[in-house]
């Protein structure tokens, strides 16, 4: 019995070590910059209204600002944050998801879910990891 509760104990440490890995999205130094909703609209004649900022805590872009919060689950290849958003004079709570780049063509960018379900683009500014050039 006592080799069993060592074992029981490795199990649970490594349960709680996969519970935590999957909270805690990874996200690289570099992510956080300025993107574009729009391929290409990172140029300097391009219109400062189309851009998201993303800052370890905060995201902001066209018509919302957003708290990100704690992490949660959000599922294979997603972040998401529990947030508090602020849309025109409205605020929300919810979650905001990032998807990560996935395969051509869809590797030059995140997409971006708020909690009241709009939908970006994110085209980054500047190199980013994993991410295939830069707008």
């Amino acid at each position: 019995m006592i080799g069993m509760s060592g074992t029981k104990n490795r199990i649970v440490a490594l349960a709680a070590a996969v519970s935590f890995a999957c909270v805690s999205p990874v996200v690289a130094q570099d992510e956080f910059t300025s993107y574009s909703t729009t391929k290409g609209g990172c140029a300097p004649e391009q219109s400062l209204e189309n851009l998201i900022y993303w800052t370890p805590s905060t995201i902001s872009g066209p018509g919302f600002a957003c708290i990100l919060n704690e992490s949660v689950l959000a599922g294979t290849g997603l972040a998401g944050y529990d947030s508090i958003c602020y849309f025109a004079d409205k605020e929300l709570s919810g979650i905001v998801v990032f998807g990560a780049p996935r395969f051509p063509p869809n590797d030059d960018h995140f997409s971006l879910q708020l909690p009241n379900s709009s939908t970006f683009e994110m085209y980054p500014c500047t190199p980013v990891s994993g991410v295939t050039g830069t707008n």
